[in-house]
């Protein structure tokens, strides 16, 4: 049986690129980012592809409409699924992790 997640929201920025609002999860006791998503309609329900831990990283509670505000950017390779080595050693990346969100409206 499939147990399905709820969405929260970061604001969050890119190095060098910005600051946005990105869709986030509660997975294994903690918050991750979910940068990009996968979605089975025919199933009823989407995937993220990767997700980031939020919960390790400097962050805030709920300010101007959003859960989670990030302190710091994220480097691009990080938000895209490729981070270097370095970066393994302060961000926490899972690729297609257990979590799923009901899409059948």
């Amino acid at each position: 049986m499939i147990k399905f997640t709820k969405i929260l929201n970061a604001m969050i920025s890119i190095e060098n690129e910005g600051v946005f609002v990105c869709e986030c999860v509660e997975y294994d006791g903690k918050v991750w980012i979910v940068p990009e998503w996968k979605d089975y309609p025919a199933k009823g329900y989407s995937r993220p592809a990767r997700i980031i831990c939020l919960s390790n990283l400097p962050h805030t509670g709920r300010f101007s409409g959003v859960d989670y505000v990030l302190r710091d950017p994220i480097p691009r390779a990080v938000y895209d699924g490729h981070p270097t080595e370095e970066q393994r050693k302060s961000y926490f990346v899972i690729e297609n992790p257990e979590v799923f969100v009901d899409i059948r409206a």
